[in-house]
């Protein structure tokens, strides 16, 4: 389903039905999940991860991070390629994965899953 506050600027053109590009998405380069010390003791790790650029000939693209091993590790759908977050403790063999969408919700396959190292 399209954001709430996202709506074509001209509606009188069919809505695109193609997903962004790459699809499916993809993570950059040394953007697959892993885990930082935020050097605050044993419970400050973090995962940060990087997915590629996805773009849409009808406009701005959206990401959703998931963690497949633990759902309440998952983003919103949000604007930014870059995700991180307090994941506690390290070593935890959390897995995510990514996906993109238009402003109309046509969302690309997931990536490749991956484990947070």
């Amino acid at each position: 389903m399209p954001p709430h506050d996202w709506f074509p600027e001209d509606d009188t053109d069919p809505p695109d039905p193609d997903p962004p590009e790459p699809d499916p998405a993809q993570w950059t380069p040394n953007g697959e999940p892993r885990e930082a010390y935020g050097g605050g003791g044993i419970l400050d790790y973090w995962v940060q991860m990087t997915a590629a650029e996805a773009t849409d000939a009808s406009g701005p693209v959206e990401y959703f991070f998931e963690c497949t091993t633990e759902p309440v590790f998952n983003s919103e759908w949000q604007s930014s390629r870059t995700y991180s977050f307090r994941i506690g403790e390290s070593g935890q063999g959390h897995r995510f994965r990514v996906k993109a969408r238009d402003q109309f919700g046509n969302e690309t396959a997931w990536s490749e899953e991956l484990p947070a190292n």
